[in-house]
């Protein structure tokens, strides 16, 4: 039934699509370059909300072995459940455990890492304007919503990557940091 219905709806835009350019309202050319746009759009979309759940998922990380971690007593049950538990909070909530914990502003850790937090909340915040988003511009890669738009160009994208790097790797030695206190 669902099928049908989709099939029925790709018939008729491309319908609509063959009467626009039998008019002249639109060109072969134009329907090429919206589509590369349409493209590249996802292909960008696709990295950041990638690299976004990678970073979420290390923060959980992070989280589950300050919380649960002991050298000599390997509860996995505790683990697992709190790593359950981890999953279910937004990437918002983490940050928030994550400030309020404070382990990467202690011992030296304030100077190397005191833009980490905001490092965090610029890719949370990329990814809740790619998740919640629409193109709003079909030549160009460009998102919207109410409050604010963004073209989404490899410059953006690079930016965005550095970030992303640059969280796993403080993520992963505050964790190895966090390991070697508790021995």
């Amino acid at each position: 039934m669902v099928e049908i219905e989709i099939e029925k709806a790709k018939k008729e835009a491309n319908e609509a699509i063959k009467n626009l350019i039998k008019k002249g309202m639109l060109t072969e050319e134009h329907l090429k370059k919206q589509k590369k746009c349409t493209e590249e759009l996802s292909k960008i979309r696709g990295e950041i909300l990638h690299r976004s759940i990678e970073t979420e998922m290390m923060l959980g990380s992070f989280l589950v072995t300050y919380f649960t971690y002991e050298p000599y007593d390997r509860d996995f049950e505790k683990t697992s459940n709190f790593m359950e538990i981890m999953n279910k909070m937004s990437f918002q909530r983490k940050i928030e455990i994550f400030k309020k914990i404070g382990f990467h502003n202690k011992k030296n850790f304030n100077e190397k890492y005191k833009d980490f937090e905001k490092i965090l909340e610029s890719i949370k915040e990329s990814r809740n304007m790619i998740a919640h988003s629409i193109q709003m511009n079909f030549i160009r890669p460009v998102l919207g919503n109410r409050k604010k738009k963004i073209e989404l160009n490899q410059d953006y994208l690079n930016k965005f990557h550095t970030k992303a790097d640059l969280s796993m790797i403080v993520l992963d030695e505050l964790i190895s940091k966090l390991i070697e206190e508790k021995f």
